[in-house]
């Protein structure tokens, strides 16, 4: 049996900068487009980021100002992280 729900709830698991375990939620279909139209601008990336982990399970919300001061090193990473994600999906649908 294909059971959605159980396929809905994976999340994507970091430790935030303050220690916290943030879990974020599966990027939409919506989300990796944008992801994918990220150019090289600064603003773009920063943008996204603030999409990612506003997406997450606790329903905590960051502030622009918060991902802009994170160093270029864990913005990549996170942007990463998701991306990993997504190839899993792909070679691994079920």
């Amino acid at each position: 049996m294909l059971n959605l729900q159980q396929m809905q709830s994976k999340t994507i698991d970091i430790i935030w900068v303050d220690g916290q375990l943030l879990k974020l939620n599966q990027p939409t279909i919506a989300l990796v487009r944008e992801m994918e139209n990220v150019d090289d601008n600064m603003e773009s990336v920063v943008d996204i980021v603030l999409k990612i982990v506003n997406n997450n399970t606790s329903a905590k919300k960051f502030q622009k100002n918060q991902i802009e001061n994170l160093s270029l090193t864990v913005l990549k990473a996170i942007v990463q992280e998701v991306a990993n994600f997504k190839v899993e999906a792909d070679n691994h649908p079920n």
